[in-house]
């Protein structure tokens, strides 16, 4: 049972990876990323009903956490526009864990295990190595950096903003729906700004929205579920492999290069962040 669990997280891995790759490869980026806001929008909307309303304390957080993912989706765009998806998607999700960790051994009074440290390192090494070696090709760019390392920071930020949403409140399925709930407004810029192209652009990118809404819909789904019976910082390391995904697919079905120093550069990052989620202080 536990491997087929396991199994489970690395599909919901995959399935990130591959609603990233539809929006790199979308001509209309803005109209498809909103499609996973109108899945989850709609997900949380059928779930009102079943929850109580978020209590009064935690609703700064909704609010924060609402305005983080708004910049978020930006700067993810943003990212996709000037760099290969081989190299954004693994900056961006690799940095992401390293600054919550870093930030939580400074700020918060979690220090570092000696794991978590050479999981620190080795993250560093994969992602320096991604940027900075002469093998790793023109295709991020400084801007395409810039921005990947932006979408970092901010998931990083939401992560927190999150945690401690849930944390503030007896209902956490509640903070959880209604931060889905909050997605809409989303969509309903993606609609305004595209109107006059609106009929064409659903026409032209039906299949990128629905493959969107779908696995992002399903990856979240996984990792909730698998959730109840795995360990959390297991299933938190095991969902960051899919920046392995994301090289194999920007390398070998979007064609960037070099090809293999991608691959193996998000391989040290997904390591390190093993090294990293298995150096957790345990509760």
């Amino acid at each position: 049972m536990t491997y087929g669990l396991i199994s489970l997280v690395l599909l919901a891995a995959l399935l990130h990876a591959s609603w990233n790759a539809l929006v790199k490869v979308a001509s209309d980026r803005l109209l498809v990323v909103s499609s996973v806001s109108l899945g989850q929008g709609i997900f949380g909307l059928a779930l009102i009903p079943l929850v109580p309303l978020p209590e009064p304390s935690s609703w700064v957080y909704l609010i924060i956490s609402t305005l983080l993912h708004y910049a978020y989706i930006g700067f993810l765009l943003q990212a996709y526009k000037f760099g290969d998806f081989s190299q954004a998607y693994p900056i961006s999700r690799g940095m992401a864990p390293f600054i919550v960790a870093v930030g939580a051994s400074i700020f918060a009074n979690e220090p570092l295990t000696l794991w978590g440290t050479i999981g620190i390192a080795t993250i560093s090494l994969g992602i320096c190595s991604l940027v900075l070696s002469p093998n790793a090709g023109n295709g991020i760019g400084r801007r395409g950096l810039l921005f990947a390392f932006g979408t970092a920071g901010l998931i990083a930020a939401y992560t927190v903003s999150d945690g401690l949403g849930v944390r503030s409140t007896q209902s956490p399925m509640s903070f959880v729906v209604w931060l889905f709930v909050m997605e809409l407004p989303v969509v309903v810029f993606a609609v305004v700004l595209r109107r006059r192209t609106l009929a064409s652009g659903l026409l032209a990118e039906w299949p990128r929205l629905a493959g969107c809404a779908l696995f992002s819909t399903s990856a979240y789904a996984l990792v909730v579920f698998t959730s109840a019976f795995l360990p959390l910082a297991l299933v938190s390391g095991l969902r960051e492999i899919g920046v392995i995904f994301a090289a194999l697919i920007g390398t070998l079905l979007l064609g960037e290069r070099p090809w293999l120093h991608r691959i193996a550069a998000s391989a040290v990052v997904a390591i390190g962040v093993l090294m990293l989620v298995a150096g957790q202080p345990q509760a």
